[in-house]
């Protein structure tokens, strides 16, 4: 789910690099992207896997900063646990992966990003 996002955004860039950047060539294709987008894919989750998704957010920096991306991953937060106190508790821990601390700085984890899906358990 997380790769959908990205996935999203290589497509438009590679359609408007087709067209040369003409928007009056492409606008139409993207009006089509963006109503799909909005109706089906658009949701809270895929917002929170992307963000969620060592590859991406440590990659592309703008993951981390993105307007969309940060309401949907609080959205599914608030949706998803009813207690302040744990909502209080995701937000100190997303501060630790945004700043790679504590078990997100470990070299193995560093290593890992760009090798192991996420959500992925390989220590089965």
């Amino acid at each position: 789910m997380g790769y959908i996002y990205e996935a999203m955004d290589r497509a438009k860039e590679t359609i408007k690099r087709s067209f040369n950047e003409n928007e009056e060539k492409y606008e139409k294709i993207f009006a089509i992207i963006d109503e799909r987008w909005n109706c089906q894919l658009h949701h809270p989750l895929y917002a929170t896997r992307y963000y969620l998704n060592l590859e991406f957010f440590y990659t592309i920096k703008s993951v981390g900063f993105d307007a969309e991306v940060l309401d949907g991953l609080y959205q599914y937060v608030t949706r998803l646990v009813s207690s302040l106190e744990v909502q209080d508790k995701i937000i100190r821990e997303l501060s630790l992966y945004k700043n790679v601390e504590s078990l997100f700085g470990i070299l193995m984890v560093v290593r890992s990003r760009t090798t192991t899906s996420p959500g992925i358990n390989n220590l089965r």
